[in-house]
């Protein structure tokens, strides 16, 4: 990291000796500050799941150390974290991720109806699916237009009828299209569908 801004340093001090306009040099040290940003964390476009895990680990924001402990199913440890979490909003969403794991409906929902994410019509048709509530479900689904997410539900409500190798599969058709933290996720809700067949078999 340290590595990174002493680049960009050089960087602006080389284009101010060339003279380069302010609004240019700006543009410029943006640029390279993104790619950085980019190409350092694997959350954005990495295909693979386990370096994702590592990164989640070692994060020193406790918002990301939290998916990992999520992850790695250490639910005390998940709980525990969250009051490292200052951002109001972004210790709500990982509550929200917490008892959505947990099959916590009720606190689930209380979460989510203060919730600022866009994500929220996906958290309200799931949990309204393990509420065996269809007419909501059936309403927010519909909202839903991130067919990511769409995949998500339906391979869920498979899930829940039982089908758990359509659910499977469905997963499974998606994975190759993903990157990033979405590809991370359905990896580890993979892993959640396999566990579940081992134990229906």
């Amino acid at each position: 990291m340290i590595l990174q801004y002493v680049i960009i340093f050089i960087a602006a001090i080389v284009l101010s000796m060339m003279k380069v306009s302010i609004w240019l040099t700006y543009l410029i040290i943006l640029s390279v500050f993104l790619l950085f940003r980019i190409t350092t964390n694997p959350l954005y476009f990495s295909k693979n799941p386990q370096r994702m895990m590592n990164f989640l680990q070692k994060s020193k924001q406790p918002n990301l150390h939290f998916m990992y402990l999520l992850y790695s199913e250490k639910m005390k440890d998940a709980e525990n974290i969250l009051f490292h979490i200052r951002s109001e909003n972004k210790r709500s969403f990982c509550e929200l991720m917490l008892y959505t794991k947990q099959k916590k409906i009720s606190e689930a929902k209380r979460v989510l109806e203060v919730i600022i994410n866009p994500v929220d019509k996906y958290y309200h048709a799931l949990l309204a699916l393990h509420a065996n509530d269809s007419s909501t479900y059936e309403t927010f689904k519909s909202r839903v237009k991130n067919s990511t997410y769409r995949i998500w539900l339906e391979a869920e409500e498979a899930r829940c009828n039982g089908d758990i190798q359509k659910a499977i599969r469905m997963i499974d058709e998606q994975m190759p299209k993903l990157r990033g933290l979405k590809l991370l996720s359905a990896s580890e809700y993979r892993k959640e569908l396999e566990q579940d067949l081992a134990l229906a078999q």
